[in-house]
């Protein structure tokens, strides 16, 4: 598959042997906005992390549901990272914001005060 030169963030997309689908109308609102090679890197595997804890094929399944689920798996899937996978704050937080920008790239309102909290205590 030839890809165009000057996008970036569609060669991230097409991984060979690779079950995750980063493509389609999400994924484009979400890496289109990032300008930096370094946080357009980081962010995509932070992206991944959350579709493989979901068991996500898409990244258009985490679109699907009523906010407050999503709102809620959010916050499950912090208290995961902080609880079994021991992440770092840092680290947590570098989740919590990729999670934050694909959502508010794609009009999904949650409330990311509450979410935070949980990234903290």
């Amino acid at each position: 598959m030839e890809l165009p030169e000057n996008k970036q963030w569609i060669t991230l997309a097409y991984r060979p042997n690779n079950e995750l689908i980063l493509e389609g109308e999400a994924y484009s609102n979400f890496a289109k906005s990032l300008r930096s090679p370094h946080t357009m890197k980081t962010y995509v595997s932070m992206l991944r992390a959350f579709m493989k804890y979901k068991n996500f094929t898409t990244t258009s399944q985490l679109l699907e549901g009523e906010p407050k689920l999503i709102q809620s798996t959010i916050i499950g899937y912090i208290l995961h990272l902080k609880e079994e996978k021991i992440l770092s704050p840092q680290s947590l937080g570098i989740s919590t914001a990729t999670l934050k920008h694909f959502y508010d790239m794609n009009d999904v309102i949650l409330n990311w005060k509450k979410i935070k909290q949980f990234h903290w205590n």
